[in-house]
């Protein structure tokens, strides 16, 4: 047996979340504008995956109710985010306040699965 996600029962199925960008996070040097997040903390797995790793509280992203910690997050409006840095995903989580973006997820259920 080997590690590895398969499309077993260990998936829960897809979430969509939708965020609105208020989280303030940065002021890049050059340009005034603040970037704005949807105030969620991912983590890169071993496997390759971006897990939240947590959701701050009162965020858009609490506030929607559908992200949870250990959620993977596979796509970003639509574009799928294997293999992309962690850079490039920042790039596409944040943006100008007020905006939105959408999440798709899949939710990993309890490591035992009883057959």
């Amino acid at each position: 047996g080997g590690a590895g996600l398969g499309m077993g029962e260990a998936w829960d199925g897809l979430l969509i979340a939708l965020g609105l960008k208020e989280e303030k996070v940065a002021k890049r040097e050059k340009a005034p504008d603040i970037l704005y997040g949807i105030g969620i903390v991912l983590e890169y797995g071993a496997d390759g995956t971006f897990r939240i790793a947590d959701v701050e509280p009162f965020s858009s992203a609490f506030n929607d109710g559908t992200i949870a910690n250990g959620d993977v997050l596979f796509a970003i409006d639509g574009q799928g985010i294997k293999g992309m840095g962690l850079a490039a995903i920042r790039d596409l989580l944040l943006g100008v306040k007020g905006s939105s973006v959408s999440l798709s997820l899949v939710r990993v259920v309890g490591g035992e699965t009883g057959a």
